[in-house]
């Protein structure tokens, strides 16, 4: 599942113990094969937005009357912010995405420009109309439109997944390596193959294990080049990687740009070292002593300074220690206050 699938996921597990929760949905994905086992009503309408889209969702809204309406993704906050308005019905939007990660999936140049201005529209005014704003993304919400209402509230862990003890480093010759999400050029997947490949010319001893679905061209196009690559294997997309968190040593992934950065904050979760690019969002969420860098190059060379236990110990120990800043309850417990402040108005 997406990082905002499984977000959305944990809150309606969480809130559907104690409260009625219906779900919309656009588009029948990953997440639905876990909401079967949630009671909970589903209502599922197609995923190319129009008026006759609009017309079904706002016969259903008004058939149910629900006491608040929540929307993730820009779709939903879209629509589902121009009905909570006609209806009067309080609408809480969750803000997942910038217009710049729509973008990074198109080569075309005027199609970047259109899918660009087109989030932009439609984000103001999936805000201007709601009636609190959530932010996932310290950055985006200092920069918020409507700062009035709006919070940022983090992304949180996985409440399934345990937080590990300090990590020590393996005493084998080889490092361990794990990747985990879609395999696009958003993902920065070009550049860990990068990476790689230089590991490879520098003779550094490692492997690597690759957790995502392939999304694209980008896999085809660098297939030719992996093909040397022994040490890297690709796994697919799996749901459950406790085992492969617990056995690697360190962390990687070059992503362009990042909400929030939920499988580097499970990868701290569980001990590991992190090696990414220095993306605003990643620094308020990893601590300075892990491997932010510019480019691979500088990668490469701050890596041989963690390849010592005292080092590896304590960037492990301090990762373990920030994730814990993230805990599922918490975050709920905030979300909840906000649903009693709009519900009883």
């Amino acid at each position: 599942m997406y990082g905002s699938e499984r977000h959305l996921l944990d809150i309606i597990s969480f809130f559907s113990k104690s409260n009625d929760v219906a779900l919309i949905s656009f588009a029948k994905g990953e997440m639905l094969k876990y909401i079967e086992n949630i009671n909970i009503n589903t209502f599922h309408i197609g995923w190319l937005p129009n008026i006759n889209i609009f017309l079904i969702m706002l016969r259903h809204v008004k058939l149910n009357k629900p006491e608040l309406i929540h929307c993730h993704q820009p779709k939903a906050t879209f629509i589902g912010s121009i009905i909570g308005r006609l209806l009067g019905i309080p609408v809480i939007v969750t803000i997942h995405s910038k217009a710049y990660d729509h973008v990074l999936v198109h080569n075309n140049f005027f199609k970047k420009i259109v899918v660009y201005l087109f989030h932009k529209i439609t984000t103001y005014i999936s805000e201007l109309l709601a009636s609190k704003i959530v932010y996932v993304n310290k950055t985006m919400y200092a920069t918020a439109s409507f700062k009035y209402k709006s919070i940022y509230i983090a992304n949180w862990l996985n409440p399934n997944l345990e937080l590990n003890s300090t990590k020590k480093l393996a005493t084998s010759s080889n490092v361990n390596f794990l990747s985990i999400g879609s395999i696009t050029k958003a993902k920065g997947y070009d550049l860990l193959f990068d990476f790689f490949e230089y590991l490879k010319i520098n003779s550094f001893n490692f492997n690597a294990n690759i957790y995502g679905d392939i999304q694209g061209d980008l896999y085809e196009k660098n297939k030719e080049r992996l093909l040397p690559l022994k040490e890297v294997v690709f796994h697919g997309f799996k749901t459950d990687l406790k085992q492969a968190y617990r056995e690697a040593d360190i962390y990687v992934l070059f992503s362009r740009s990042e909400t929030f950065g939920l499988t580097y904050l499970e990868a701290m979760s569980q001990g590991l070292p992190i090696i990414c690019l220095d993306l605003d969002e990643l620094i308020n969420l990893i601590p300075n002593d892990n491997i932010l860098v510019k480019d691979i190059e500088e990668a490469y060379f701050k890596l041989q300074k963690i390849l010592n236990n005292k080092t590896y110990e304590y960037i492990s120990q301090i990762n373990t220690k920030r994730s814990q800043e993230y805990f599922y309850d918490d975050k709920m417990k905030e979300l909840h206050l906000i649903y009693e402040n709009h519900i009883t108005k």
